[in-house]
C-alpha cells in the first residue's frame, strides 16, 4: 500500500516538473507573467504535493498503529 502512494506522490512531482518545463517552452506571453503564473501553479503544485504527503503519513501510522494493536493482542498485552 505504501509503495503505491510513493510511486503517486513521485509520479504527481515528476509530472509537475514536465509541465512546468513545458510551460516555459510553448508560452505565448511575456517573462514576467510566465514567472508569475508558473510560480502561482508551482505554489499550487507544492500545497498538493504536501497534501498528499500528509495523507501517505497518515496513513502509514494509523497501519502502524493497527500493527501495533495486533502484535499486543497476540502476546497478551492488550
Amino acid at each position: 500500500m505504501s509503495d503505491r502512494i510513493a510511486t503517486a506522490v513521485v509520479g504527481f512531482l515528476v509530472g509537475a516538473v514536465v509541465g512546468a518545463l513545458v510551460a516555459l517552452f510553448f508560452a505565448p506571453m511575456p517573462g514576467k507573467e510566465l514567472q508569475v503564473r508558473v510560480r502561482k501553479e508551482a505554489e499550487v503544485d507544492w500545497q498538493k504535493a504536501r497534501a498528499e504527503y500528509y495523507k501517505s503519513v497518515n496513513e502509514v501510522q494509523k497501519a502502524f498503529d493497527g500493527l501495533k494493536g495486533q502484535i499486543a493482542s497476540l502476546t497478551g498485552r492488550a
